[in-house]
């Protein structure tokens, strides 16, 4: 668990206004859930430091769920947050780089990825995502435990 980072990021930078609802569609029905300042989430009068927090407190049974999962998982506009949070980072990585200028002109050139050098590219990573072993359950258990879930009666998700 990453205890909101990504959204906390997503807050901060903008992408994510405070008070934007996030959604997550299970069997059918939706959940929904308020972005409060420093990225904790409010849903039916509880909040959450992560969306994974959210979305494990949803299917409940001890099952258990990763950032990635969640990030990938909970939606904002119809996109899920990985994508938002993914976007940003290399958005910023790409302003990060800098062209030299023609030296007959002043201004700063816009960078295109064809123009830039690729080792340039890789020498601006600044973040590389690592994963915790919590975060290593296998994609075939995890879809095996959505699976499980999914099966189950639409009651058991009315908390």
């Amino acid at each position: 668990n990453d205890d909101g980072g990504g959204l906390r990021q997503l807050v901060q930078s903008g992408v994510l206004p405070k008070g934007s609802d996030l959604h997550l569609t299970l069997k059918n029905k939706q959940h929904v859930a308020q972005v409060l300042s420093g990225g904790v989430i409010m849903s039916k009068g509880k909040s959450y430091r992560a969306p994974e927090f959210w979305l494990e407190s949803i299917l409940g049974n001890n099952i258990p769920v990763t950032s990635m999962y969640a990030l990938n998982k909970v939606t904002f506009r119809d996109k899920p947050l990985s994508y938002y949070l993914l976007n940003s980072e290399t958005e910023q990585n790409l302003s990060d780089i800098r062209l030299p200028a023609d030296k007959d002109d002043s201004t700063e050139l816009e960078p295109s990825l064809e123009s830039v050098d690729p080792y340039q590219l890789l020498r601006r990573i600044r973040i590389i995502r690592l994963v915790t072993p919590e975060e290593m359950i296998p994609n075939a258990l995890m879809d095996l435990y959505w699976d499980k879930l999914m099966m189950q009666d639409q009651v058991e998700f009315d908390n």
